[in-house]
């Protein structure tokens, strides 16, 4: 959204006739590196999350099946538990 401002304010009529080419390249470069290592910042932060998030979901699943009283798995046919 930075490049669209900077893009907009660069090339409107006020300032054409001050446009500096090596200036509009410059900045327009640090915003595309810096849009570039925060998408890399939040893309690590979003799979170490997810990660995190099933692994607790995973033991928390273990942890009820493993703790599920065995009069549950007597009456409850094997084929109506692994249709769900």
């Amino acid at each position: 959204m930075a490049s669209d401002y900077w893009l907009a304010y660069e090339t409107s009529a006020k300032r054409a006739l001050s446009f500096n080419p090596s200036l509009f390249i410059s900045v327009y470069s640090i915003i595309a590196a810096v849009s570039m290592v925060l998408i890399t910042i939040r893309a690590i932060f979003v799979t170490a999350l997810g990660l995190k998030t099933a692994q607790i979901l995973f033991k928390q699943i273990l942890h009820s099946i493993l703790h599920a009283p065995m009069s549950f798995f007597d009456t409850t046919p094997s084929g109506r538990i692994l249709s769900r």
